[in-house]
């Protein structure tokens, strides 16, 4: 489905920015609104309309971009707030304590090891030095925690039981025997920062000590922290400069990229065996005239943003990095699986990546520029 999910082509590559094609190359007709709501096909002769195809001086009205101000919220790593995602991710690990409890009844919380063989022989994954049960659970194959019940701690008993016959295709409906040995009964702790210790970590996460967890987890948010801030402050960015621009998408072009992106929509749905109304009612609950619209909305949207970048792009005179383009459509191929530029030119005009590629480098461009205020939260 990967080709399926790259119509978005902008979408993942050019900062939320929406395009999709097919390489049309026909006579200059026009598109008929009916066929693109009700057959979401291109004829063979419809022209493929691109935002380098038109004079944007004509269709654009840049406001004063350059003196504009945004406020970016963003979230502070601090000491406290690594300790708090500490405390989120071993909540989910709880720890045991071990209790005077001496025999084992339903509903305890037992620490075992056993052994599992079959016809004399360990098997894969029969066997742990350090497990831990609920009696009652069902966790286990069957047979295997009533084996347990009533044994005392430190007993050690040999439990037979048979795989259920939906078991793992090698063990299905095979007799195993069980050497289990009763450690400690125990009841769960609530795991956070100030209990675990290092080998508690060693053992949930494979780190050898808390400091390199904390080492980590902090790492982690300190740049998802500044990912969050870069994508935030265009967003603010975007919202501004499109406040105060005016941009007007010509009908044809509008309608061209919404009929293409369903048009090669349908023609996955079909090769992966469905139709496009169950597949629309599945995974989206709309019918098409529904999907239609939503469609329609997103790609205006986006086609407006595009084309306000690259109108600001010919004010400025930025013009497309050759090298940034080279290295932006390598990693297109490679997202996608392309073999080579002839296989992506099928699918993606050539001036559409580009238009994505220099709408990057001028989003690039107004993040160096314009006056962002930062505020932690």
């Amino acid at each position: 489905m990967k080709r399926l999910i790259g119509v978005i082509t902008v979408l993942v590559f050019g900062l939320g920015l929406f395009g999709a094609s097919f390489n049309m190359r026909g006579e200059f007709n026009n598109i008929n609104k009916s066929s693109a709501r009700d057959n979401w096909v291109i004829d063979e002769n419809t022209k493929a309309y691109e935002i380098a195809d038109y004079d944007l001086s004509k269709y654009v009205t840049l406001g004063d971009i350059d003196n504009i101000s945004v406020e970016v919220p963003y979230t502070e790593v601090t000491d406290e707030y690594v300790i708090e995602k500490i405390n989120e991710i071993v909540a989910e690990y709880p720890g045991h304590r071990v209790i005077d409890k001496t025999t084992v009844e339903n509903g305890d919380i037992v620490n075992i090891s056993y052994v599992g063989t079959i016809d004399g022989v360990e098997f894969d994954g029969g066997s742990d030095d350090n497990g831990f049960v609920t009696i009652g659970s069902g966790s286990m194959v069957p047979g295997f925690e009533e084996g347990i019940l009533g044994l005392n701690v430190g007993e050690t008993k040999s439990v037979n039981v048979t795989f259920p016959d939906n078991y793992y295709a090698e063990y299905a409906g095979k007799d195993a025997v069980f050497e289990i040995t009763v450690k400690a009964i125990v009841e769960e702790v609530q795991m956070t920062y100030e209990n675990i210790d290092d080998a508690f970590v060693m053992d949930t996460f494979g780190i050898e000590t808390v400091q390199e967890l904390f080492d980590q987890v902090k790492s982690y948010h300190i740049e998802d922290s500044e990912s969050h801030r870069k994508s935030d402050a265009f967003d603010a960015i975007m919202g501004k400069v499109m406040e105060i621009s005016e941009v007007n998408v010509p009908k044809e072009l509008l309608d061209y990229k919404v009929l293409s992106y369903l048009a090669q929509l349908k023609s996955g749905i079909e090769k992966a065996g469905m139709s496009v109304d169950v597949y629309l009612a599945n995974y989206y609950q709309m019918n098409e005239e529904e999907f239609y619209t939503n469609v329609e909305g997103i790609v205006k949207e986006s086609l407006e943003k595009q084309m306000v970048l690259s109108r600001y792009a010919e004010t400025k005179g930025i013009e497309l990095d050759e090298e940034a383009y080279a290295s932006y459509k390598m990693s297109f191929m490679q997202y996608y699986g392309y073999a080579d530029e002839e296989a992506l030119y099928k699918d993606y005009p050539e001036s559409e990546i580009k238009t994505a590629c220099l709408c990057n480098q001028v989003s690039e461009h107004l993040l160096d520029v314009i006056d962002i205020d930062y505020i932690a939260e």
